[in-house]
This record gives structure tokens, C-alpha cells and sequence, in this order.
């Protein structure tokens, strides 16, 4: 399933501060500084291995309340 998430909501359909602002949510910490500065693939593949085995979900997959 991980693979299937990467792609349905991949780095070319999300933005570099949405996915700090995941990151950030995510592990419930600030990111890191030198974060900020990770190419869009670079950062996607790091929230990827930070996220991983979290049972969170970005607020766009989360179902309606």
C-alpha cells in the first residue's frame, strides 16, 4: 500500500511546505532546518523513511468528519 500512496499523492501533486507541514504534524516535532533546503524528491523520499510504520494521515487523506 505504501507504494500506492506515494504515487497517489507523490512529490509532483504536493508541495514542499505541505509536506514539511506532514513532517512537522507527522512526528509531532519541528522539522529540521537543513529540511528546508532538500529538493522536492530528497524531501518527499525523507517524509517517506520519517513517516514510515506511523499510524498517521496527512489531513488530505483523512476521511470527512
Amino acid at each position: 500500500m505504501g507504494d500506492q500512496l506515494a504515487v497517489a499523492v507523490g512529490p509532483s501533486r504536493v508541495s514542499k511546505p505541505q509536506i514539511l507541514d506532514a513532517l512537522k504534524e507527522g512526528r509531532n516535532q519541528p522539522t529540521a532546518p537543513a529540511w528546508e533546503k532538500l529538493k522536492k524528491p530528497e524531501l518527499a523520499a525523507l517524509a517517506e523513511r520519517e513517516l514510515a510504520g506511523k499510524d498517521w494521515l496527512p489531513e488530505l487523506l483523512r476521511p470527512a468528519a
